[in-house]
């Protein structure tokens, strides 16, 4: 008989393992509406840059004006006069290149483009700049010291 009992007992354990067991788990997952990232428009130019002495009737010294982008997207630069008026600053140009290839044009006609920056998260452009007072016919009586004027950069997504 105790036989006849461990028997049963054995097939009883052996049959469950053959049938198997289940069970289940429920997974989740919040799936968001795919949208484009808002493009960032950012950059950083110098304070201040010091056109040189410049004699009137003359041009003066290209100087080099270094930008950077530092948002996220592609960018169009226009430099432009915030005083359109200022007679002496009105004759300030800008070249993309100190080659004849390049035109001068004055502050607000003239922009330039900056790629997106990579990983560095910025991505520097130059330019250049001059005063042209050769087209300046006022005289001066005296020299005009630390003339200055604020010239507004105007970034936009491109």
């Amino acid at each position: 008989m105790v036989l006849a009992v461990i028997f049963v007992f054995v097939g009883v354990f052996f049959l469950e393992s053959i049938t198997g067991y289940e069970e289940t788990s429920t997974f989740y997952v919040n799936v968001i509406p795919s949208s484009t990232i808002s493009p960032i428009v950012r950059i950083q130019v110098p304070d201040s840059i010091f056109l040189g002495n410049v004699t009137v009737g003359e041009m003066g010294d290209e100087i080099k004006v270094t930008v950077n982008n530092t948002g996220n997207t592609n960018i169009m630069i226009t430099p432009e006069l915030v005083d359109g008026n200022d007679e002496i600053m009105s004759n300030l140009f800008f070249r993309f290149r100190q080659t004849n290839l390049y035109n001068l044009s004055r502050a607000g006609d003239f922009s330039f483009d900056i790629s997106k920056p990579g990983t560095s998260g910025y991505r520097m452009e130059y330019f250049w700049a001059s005063l042209n007072l050769s087209s300046y016919n006022d005289a001066l009586s005296a020299p005009l010291l630390n003339h200055e004027a604020d010239v507004r950069f105007v970034a936009v997504a491109i």
